[in-house]
C-alpha cells in the first residue's frame, strides 16, 4: 500500500461517516422509491448487455450488475433480497462486466483486483445514486481491496468527484469543514483561506513550474501531516495538506517569487503553519 494511499485511508478513519441526509440501513427495506433518498427516479427497462438469467438472490454479481447498469431499482431490490453490500466481486469477474470496461481503470479492478466492493465501483464510476443506496445499506467506506488496498475514497478523488468524495467523508453542509475553503490563484500567486464569508488567512505562494504545473479544479484536503517527507522527491514537506489523495498538496517551502514547485504550492513557514492549524481534514480547495 502506498504512502499516498495510507495517509488517505487514515483521513477516511479519522473523520468517520456520518450519513448526512440518506436513509438508515434499517429502513431500507421500507424504500420503494428512490426518490426517498434524494435519488431522481430511473427508467424501469435494463439495458440489453445484463440481460440473460437472473443472479442467485445474495449473488454479489447481482449489486455490480445493477451498478454497472445504472439500475437504481435493481440494486434496491439486491439489497432488499440480501445481498452483502460489502460483498468483493469473484474473480474472474463475470465477462459481461469485463466487456463493459475494455479499458481504463476499471479494466484493472475488474479483471485484476481482489477485494473489490460494490462501494469502490460506484465510485470509481462517480454514481451518486448507489453510493448513497450503498452507505444506507451498511456499506463499509473504509474497506480497502486486498490486492492494491485501495478504497471507496481514493478511487472517488482519482475521478475528481469532489460531491461523491463529501458524502464518503460524511461531510455535510453542517459540518465543520463546510464552513473552510481555500482559493489558490496561479495567476497572481497568492492564496486566501475562507470561513464562510469572511477571508481569515492571506499569504503568497509559489506554485509549480512550467514543465510540472499545479493542477487546476476543485479539491478537498484528504489528510493532514505535521511532518512529511516527499515519497517522490525524498524532500521535507513541513505542514503537509495533501489533495484529494493525490500526490499534491500545500506545505511549507521556499518562495523565490515565482512558480518553482514541482507540482505542491508552497507557503512561507509562519503561513504554512497557521492555516494547518486553521483548516480541518475535508476543507474545500479551489486552484484556479
Amino acid at each position: 500500500m502506498s504512502r499516498t494511499l495510507r495517509g488517505c485511508l487514515v483521513l477516511a478513519l479519522t473523520v468517520g461517516f456520518a450519513p448526512g441526509g440518506i436513509v438508515f440501513a434499517q429502513d431500507l427495506a421500507m424504500i420503494t422509491d428512490p426518490a426517498a433518498v434524494g435519488v431522481p427516479a430511473v427508467s424501469a427497462e435494463k439495458p440489453a448487455e445484463f440481460a440473460g438469467p437472473p443472479h442467485p438472490a445474495t449473488d454479489p454479481v447481482r449489486i455490480f450488475s445493477a451498478i454497472a447498469g445504472g439500475d437504481i431499482e435493481a440494486l434496491r431490490l439486491a439489497l432488499n433480497a440480501g445481498c452483502d453490500p460489502d460483498a468483493p466481486l469473484p474473480q474472474p469477474a463475470p465477462t459481461v462486466l469485463r466487456e463493459r470496461f475494455p479499458t481504463g481503470p476499471l479494466e484493472y479492478y475488474l479483471r485484476r483486483e481482489v477485494g473489490f466492493t460494490p462501494l469502490m465501483f460506484a465510485a470509481a464510476l462517480g454514481d451518486e445514486r448507489a453510493v448513497r443506496f450503498l452507505l444506507a445499506a451498511g456499506a463499509d467506506p473504509h474497506q480497502r481491496s486486498r490486492t492494491s488496498r485501495t478504497f471507496p475514497l481514493y478511487l472517488a478523488a482519482r475521478a475528481g468527484n469532489v460531491e461523491l468524495m463529501k458524502l464518503l467523508m460524511g461531510i455535510t453542509p453542517g459540518s465543520v469543514a463546510a464552513e473552510f475553503r481555500i482559493d489558490v490563484d496561479l495567476t497572481t500567486q497568492r492564496l486566501t483561506v475562507w470561513k464562510g464569508s469572511e477571508p481569515i488567512i492571506f499569504s503568497p505562494i509559489s506554485s509549480g513550474k512550467k514543465s510540472k504545473p499545479t493542477p487546476r479544479g476543485a479539491f478537498l484536503v484528504t489528510d493532514k501531516h505535521r511532518d512529511w517527507t516527499s515519497t517522490i522527491f525524498r524532500v521535507k514537506m513541513p505542514y503537509f495538506l495533501r489533495f484529494s489523495c493525490g500526490d499534491f498538496g500545500l506545505h511549507q517551502g521556499v518562495l523565490p517569487g515565482y512558480p518553482a514547485s514541482s507540482g505542491c504550492i508552497r507557503l512561507p513557514e509562519a503561513k504554512a503553519k497557521e492555516i494547518f492549524a486553521a483548516v480541518p481534514i475535508g476543507t474545500l480547495v479551489e486552484v484556479r
